[in-house]
This record gives C-alpha cells, structure tokens and sequence, in this order.
C-alpha cells in the first residue's frame, strides 16, 4: 500500500487471523495497513455461498406453489368449516376468493421461475358486521388457510386505542422521536410476510388513515420520528362494524382507503340472521368449554334453547359464548337450566316478545318503550300459519292443560323423526335440534 511519500508499506500478518505471513499462503494488504490471508478469503467465501444458499432454498420453499397442493374452493370450505362457527354465505365468498387468489399466482409462476420479476398484488378483504359477530375469528382462519400461515397473524382493535398512541403501536417508533421514545418496531413490522387485522378501521383518525393507505401503496413504513422506510410485504385485512358507504359520507373512513382495503369484501351477518347456527354454536362452544373446564355438560334444556332461538343477541356470538361460559361456572345438572343463564336473559319477557319485536330492537329501529303496542303486538299472521285452532285435529284436549298437549305434540314428532331418519344425528337434524338435547328429550319421554 501507499503512504504518503507514494511507497508502499508490507503487512507482516493477517489482520483477521492474526497469522504471520510465513504460515499463510498469500497475504493481500489493503488501506491502512490492514490485510487479509488466503485462508480468511477462502472461510469467508465459503460462509457466504452458505448462506446465499440457504436463502435460495429458503425461497424456493415459501414461493413454490404445486397445482396439485392448490386447494379447491370447496375444500377451502371444509377447511374454514373447523375453525368458524356458521357464516356459511361468509366462508363460501372467502373460499372462491383465497383459491382465486392462489390460481393466479400460480400461474404467473408458470409464466416465469424468476420469483424476483413476479409481482403479484395480494388481494386485501373488508369485513363488515357488527361488533361480536366473530369478524377476527374469520381473519385468523384466512390466515390459517393461506400460504403465510407459517408467519405471524397480527390483530389490533382500533377503536380501543387513541390516535396518536395508534399510529405509534402501527408504525412504531424511533428513539428521541418524543420523551420516552424508544426503537419500537409496530404492527405493519411484526407482521411482515404474515397478515394484519385492523378491526374498526372506521373509528381511527383520518390522519392515521392516510398513513395506513400510504403504507399499503408503498409497501413500506416509517417510523414516528424517522427516516429510514422499512419494506413490508403484509396480507391486509379489515373491519368495520357499519355499512362501509355510511362511513365513507360521515366522514368516518377514507373513500381511497375503503377502496384500497375492499378488493374482497365480507358481510358477516348478525346472529339474529342466523337462527339456524344459534344452537349449532351453542354446542360447540359446550364442547369447547367441556374440555377447557374438565365438565360433562350434555346440552342444553328445551326452556333454554327455545329462550335461545327467540332472544335478539344484541351482542352477537360473542354474547353466546360468554353466556355458555357463565353458564358452565355455575350449572349443577348436566343440562344448562334457565337458572343458570344471566338475569337479563332468564327474564321471561323475553319469550313473550315475538321475535321480529327483538329483532327490530336488536337493531336499532324500535327504541326500548316506544312503539311497544305495535312492536309487540300479536301478528295477524300467525293465524293464518296455524288455522283457527292451532292444532292438528288428532289431538284431544278434553282434561289437558296446554303442557300437556304440547308435551304429546313433542313426543310424537321425536317418535316419527326416528321412525324417519337412520341416526339419532338424523333425527336431531329433523326435528331442528342438537343430538346432546334429543338424548335430554329421549330421557324426558321415556323413549328407547
């Protein structure tokens, strides 16, 4: 090397080694009298041929999609099937749009094996539904069904964070950016190459919002009180607990960001739209809490699943499983009772309140003590369903009180329904019933 008269100065010894030049084959000098060995060129190529390697099969694995690994929609299906509790219409949208999705990837592999010349823009999903209707649950098992579930699934509720703390947790943060400060990665960091769920997305600030949109453009982020942009490569998903149109003109979410997040969107229905799945998930999350708490609760009585299909569910699914979840806290029979249930859900004034009365008040549009003479009032209707009597003409009620009568309705329909079906899961399946409570009627009625 040079100095500064313009000769040249020979290292003895390897600078990394520590070898002197007589036990190494070739000694390479650099700037400032710094050199290196053969052997340390030699380990070091090694070391990174390895490494580059590594990352090739590394890639290679995560990026190679077989057609015959590709999942059909309907497969899609059965899949979320162990993982959400009806929402059928829900899990169909989802299935025809993860399997879309994959198809097309697929085949701009089949175009070119040049992963880093392939972009293909990762379809975002809106969820809409009101709180409680198990919007995450289905974000987790999209997650799940996709390629990225080997990476994280991160969810964040944005309605239970303030603005400014928000952007931080989202974004991160940079050390000094304000007092306290420290290097923080946030979410769109934790969760790249997995999936992100902003739940309410309507409730955040606009300028949080024009950061996210931002972000998801640029696919990347920078931190509060940073420079440096950081590349995320993230599946977005989000939810809003209001119709995404009714946001958008109060001012509530951003036009650019709704249309940028709702290339798939989801409507998740409330509970009170879906009966038939109000004692299916009852049951389920009887299982769940049997293995959880060590129980062996069958079911529920009839009292309780007829309170069930009539109450409004105001707090969705999630009000369902917190009531089972009482209920296993404080049950003594191995049949939920309706004095196991909350108060407010005991009360008999619900199965005296037709369900359309409820239903109006589980969304809004009969407030509690008003309009109560025409929101509660008898249906005309139901006359008609039922004829004059109400009654098939083969029942006599000469000494019977009304329990009676219904009780012999009941035990006939169960008889005929095993007359008909070829299983006790048939028969349940027929008479509109859960397996665990036709044991409890089997029981009831003395029928074998």
């Amino acid at each position: 090397m040079a100095n500064n008269k313009g000769t040249y100065i020979e290292a003895d010894k390897c600078s990394f080694c520590g070898l002197p030049i007589t036990e190494v084959g070739v000694l390479f000098s650099g700037a400032d009298g710094a050199a290196i060995c053969d052997q340390c060129i030699e380990r070091g190529y090694e070391t990174l041929m390895d490494r580059q390697m590594a990352e090739e099969q590394l890639l290679r694995e995560e990026t190679k999609l077989q057609r015959e690994d590709l999942m059909k929609p309907a497969e899609i299906k059965e899949f979320l099937d162990q993982y959400v509790i009806g929402q059928d219409d829900a899990k169909k949208t989802l299935a025809v749009a993860v399997y879309n999705h994959y198809k097309r990837l697929m085949h701009a592999e089949a175009e070119t094996r040049k992963e880093d010349e392939v972009e293909i823009d990762k379809s975002n999903i809106i969820m809409v539904g009101e709180t409680g209707t198990g919007k995450e649950l289905v974000a987790e098992s999209i997650h799940t069904a996709s390629k990225r579930a080997g990476r994280r699934f991160v969810a964040q509720n944005c309605a239970a964070i303030p603005g400014n703390l928000l952007e931080s947790i989202l974004f991160g943060t940079k050390k000094g950016s304000y007092t306290g400060a420290e290097n923080k990665p946030g979410l769109f960091e934790i969760a790249n190459g997995g999936t992100l769920f902003l739940d309410e997305i309507n409730s955040m600030e606009m300028n949080v919002q024009a950061k996210i949109l931002k972000a998801i453009e640029e696919k990347q982020v920078v931190r509060l009180g940073g420079y440096e942009p950081i590349k995320t490569d993230i599946k977005v998903i989000s939810a809003v607990n209001e119709r995404p149109m009714d946001c958008v003109k109060a001012g509530k979410l951003r036009e650019d960001l709704f249309y940028r997040l709702s290339v798939v969107q989801v409507n998740i229905p409330p509970l009170r739209e879906r009966r038939d799945d109000i004692l299916y998930m009852a049951s389920r999350f009887i299982e769940e809490y049997n293995q959880s708490m060590q129980r062996d609760i069958m079911g529920l009585d009839e009292q309780v699943e007829e309170l069930f299909r009539s109450y409004a569910w105001p707090g969705n699914v999630r009000e369902l499983k917190n009531i089972i979840e009482g209920a296993f806290n404080v049950a003594s029979t191995r049949f939920i009772q309706k004095k196991d249930l909350p108060e407010y859900l005991a009360n008999p004034v619900w199965l005296e309140v037709p369900r359309e009365a409820t239903e109006a008040l589980a969304a809004g549009r009969v407030k509690a003590g008003e309009g109560a003479g025409n929101a509660f009032a008898a249906d005309e209707s139901d006359t008609k369903r039922f004829g004059e009597s109400g009654w098939p003409e083969d029942i006599s009620f000469a000494g019977k009180t009304l329990n009676q009568t219904l009780a012999e309705v009941e035990e006939r329909m169960i008889r005929n329904a095993l007359r008909e079906a070829d299983s006790l899961a048939g028969a349940a399946r027929l008479l509109g019933i859960t397996k665990q409570n036709l044991h409890y009627k089997l029981t009831k009625y003395k029928i074998k």
